[in-house]
């Protein structure tokens, strides 16, 4: 018997998943691949920043990864384009803007409006074309990735936090939306890790410890890859228990 290796190798690679990660943290994106193996799933990562050239379009190169600015709705355009030519599914879409907004009493209105065209519309922007795409297959995962520190309101931090309230309730409100259509729509905010500090008081987690990547990890791979269809429009809290008297 003759063995069609390459008509083999192309069912494999077309049942693998597609996911498109957008980001400005690298500790993120180095996390995600050394957690998902490259040969189980396929991963594009969109790395972002507002100071990003605005004068060149976004290319994926070898490695796929692409560096585009949110605030820029052609950089958007330009990205999802290549992704979903690339691949004919995106089953997923992990949303991760990281960079802080500002102390309140010290932010212009300016400065406030640019944070929130970066974090917020930034992310619509993304979750517009992607959703799109996924409602043509009917399927898809959606996760935005927040601040814990959001559920927490206090004036120094306003803007950002005002923009992760924005995002959770526009996840939920997408959920509705989408889930008849097999997508599903979740958000998780994050208390103490490596990267999103804000409560340093381990005696105030029950667990006792600060998150490691892995908690995170784990928590993405069962709302992307696991049977989690019947998780619709939930804020998940990971945070060791610190959150548990909301």
């Amino acid at each position: 018997m003759v063995v069609d290796f390459d008509h083999y190798s192309k069912k494999v690679e077309f049942m693998r998943k597609n996911f498109l990660v957008v980001s400005d943290s690298n500790f993120f994106v180095d996390a995600l691949k050394k957690y998902f193996l490259p040969n189980d799933f396929n991963f594009a990562y969109c790395i972002t920043a507002q100071d990003i050239d605005l004068n060149s379009m976004p290319k994926f190169d070898n490695k796929l990864m692409a560096y585009c600015n949110p605030m820029r709705h052609e950089h958007v355009q330009s990205v999802t384009k290549q992704i979903i030519d690339m691949h004919e599914s995106i089953d997923g879409l992990i949303i991760f803007l990281n960079s802080e907004g500002g102390e309140y009493f010290s932010t212009s209105p300016d400065q406030w409006l640019d944070y929130w065209n970066y974090k917020v519309l930034g992310s619509i922007r993304f979750i517009n074309q992607i959703s799109k795409h996924m409602k043509k297959n009917k399927k898809g995962k959606i996760i935005n990735i927040l601040n814990l520190e959001a559920r927490f309101p206090n004036l120094i931090n306003a803007v950002g936090n005002s923009a992760d309230m924005g995002l959770m309730n526009l996840t939920k409100a997408m959920a509705a939306e989408l889930a008849p259509l097999n997508i599903n729509c979740n958000s998780i905010s994050l208390g103490d890790f490596e990267f999103t500090k804000f409560n340093n008081k381990m005696n105030d987690i029950p667990i006792n410890r600060q998150g490691d990547s892995s908690d995170l990890m784990s928590l993405i791979d069962y709302l992307l890859t696991g049977n989690s269809s019947y998780i619709v429009g939930e804020n998940i809290n990971l945070d060791g228990g610190f959150s548990r008297i909301l």
